[in-house]
């Protein structure tokens, strides 16, 4: 069987290069205020931590489509420099 490769653009790279670490700041931040909360209110606390998640993935569908995106019609165009 033969390897997969993606041929991605340096440009879309870029871009992810650019937005994952804020991504998975915003992800650690969640995880520091589930852990760290006190046993105050279960419901806000939990409420405030799925909104927290919920806007991460989101920024993390909408960077990595964007990325995407850009690839595509980079390619399409015949822009690509290898």
């Amino acid at each position: 069987m033969k390897p997969l490769r993606l041929h991605i653009d340096k440009k879309s790279i870029k871009i992810l290069q650019f937005g994952l670490p804020a991504v998975l700041a915003v992800l650690v931040y969640t995880i520091h205020y589930l852990i760290s909360s006190e046993s105050g209110n279960y419901y806000i606390i939990m409420n405030v931590g799925k909104q927290l998640l919920e806007h991460a993935m989101m920024s993390l569908t909408l960077l990595v489509g964007g990325a995407l995106l850009f690839d595509y019609e980079i390619k399409r165009n015949g822009n690509d420099r290898r």
